[in-house]
Parts: structure tokens; sequence; C-alpha cells
């Protein structure tokens, strides 16, 4: 009957193995490595929702700066690598971007923004999110509805954007 307690065998009474489930101290992850781990839970959430917030504030001054021509906080916001995808899918680097806006040839008068969809993922911030750009482009007026997806990078602390891409969507 083996380890049972209630065997009458005269052979002393063994009560069953628990060794596999003990974490034996020169493993590294104790008990209490373990236990530190899972408490501090709740603060990688808060810091992922404070980064969250981090992001959202820097595509709204964005668009904001956009509408002012804001230069610097522009360039506090894009990367010097960074690029963009439009929707009929030629790419244009900052460079090219800050030349438009700053010889005249684009011109944003309002960027409103709609849903941000803020995922963090390390010192990786991706954003989907919903824009309504209007202003002129080389003379032309232009009023768009767009899905846009901008990537991020943190670094020194700052969200700084590496990539962009625009979709258009009809409006509703």
């Amino acid at each position: 009957m083996g380890r049972h307690c209630g065997e009458n065998s005269g052979k002393a009474f063994a009560a069953p193995s628990f060794e596999r489930f003990i974490i034996p101290m020169k493993t590294p992850l104790s008990l209490v490595t373990l236990c530190a781990l899972l408490m501090g839970v709740p603060a990688l959430r808060a810091d992922e929702a404070a980064d969250q917030a981090a992001v959202r504030e820097a595509e709204k001054s964005c668009a904001a700066a956009l509408v002012k021509g804001d230069y610097q906080a522009l360039g506090d916001f894009f990367s010097e690598d960074w690029q963009m995808v439009d929707p009929s899918g030629q790419t244009a680097t900052r460079e090219q971007i800050f030349k438009a806006l700053n010889g005249g040839e684009l011109k944003f008068v309002s960027y409103e923004l709609g849903e941000l969809n803020v995922r963090v993922i390390g010192d990786t911030a991706v954003v989907i999110g919903h824009g309504h750009p209007r202003g002129q482009f080389h003379g032309e007026p232009f009023e768009e509805n767009e899905v846009f997806t901008d990537t991020f990078v943190r670094v020194g602390g700052k969200w700084r954007c590496v990539l962009s891409h625009t979709t258009d969507v009809e409006n509703k």
C-alpha cells in the first residue's frame, strides 16, 4: 500500500516527498526574488501608463507644432533619420519635409487628432492614430482623413518618432 497512513506494517510512516517543489537557495530565483518581482508588476504597469501618456502628449505637441511651424518642437519630435511613407507608397525624409515646411511649399492650417492607440514595449512605442490635417501643398488646398502609424524609440529619456506611415480613409 505504499505510504498510506492507515498502513500497519510496523515501518515508520514516510511522508510524501515535496523536494521537487522547493526552490533551492542556490538557485538564482529564490522565493524572496520571486516575491519582489511579483510585487513590482503594478509599478511596471504604472510606468507603462506614464509612457503611453508621454507618447500621446508628444503626438499632440507635434500636431500643434506643424500648425505653428515650430521647427524646434518638430526637431525634438522627429529623429534625425525619421522617414514617412505616404498613402501612395512614396517615402520622404525629415530633411525633405522640413525643407517643404520651411520653404512654404507645405503649410498646415489645422491638424485635429482623433483616437490614439498607444502600445509600449520597453523603449519602443507604436501609435495607431486618426488624424484630420488641413492645409496647402504647392499652393493647392488639402484636407485629409487619415489613419497613421508612428513608431517611437526612447532616446535619452525622450520619445522620438523614427518612422511614420499614413493611409487615407474615406469620410463617413
